[in-house]
């Protein structure tokens, strides 16, 4: 699923989900990292292997691509709001109505 932090909040926002805040997990900072590809590779393929697959261009991407991105909705009054928050250890903050910290 490509998604961007703007599609997921206009996502939210039409769907009435105020209370989110939206984190992101391990960077992607060009195209030489191994969990990307280059079009012309099969489909359904694991880390990219110079040799193996075809050889692919070396892009920057700023600000950095995230493999994973994490949204936490509060759906109700939830006083355990910001300990759930603060589990989400080694993630960046992106986008929220809510405090990340």
């Amino acid at each position: 699923c490509h998604l961007t932090t703007g599609q997921l909040v206009d996502t939210l926002e039409e769907l009435g989900l105020t209370d989110y805040v939206a984190l992101a997990r391990v960077p992607v900072e060009s195209s030489l990292d191994a969990a990307l590809h280059p079009l012309a590779s099969a489909r359904n393929q694991h880390d990219y292997v110079a040799g193996e697959h075809p050889p692919k261009p070396a892009v920057s991407f700023e600000p950095p691509l995230y493999r994973e991105m994490v949204c936490l909705v509060r759906l109700q009054r939830f006083l355990g709001w910001k300990r759930v928050v603060r589990a989400r250890r080694g993630c960046v903050f992106l986008r929220g109505s809510l405090p990340f910290k």
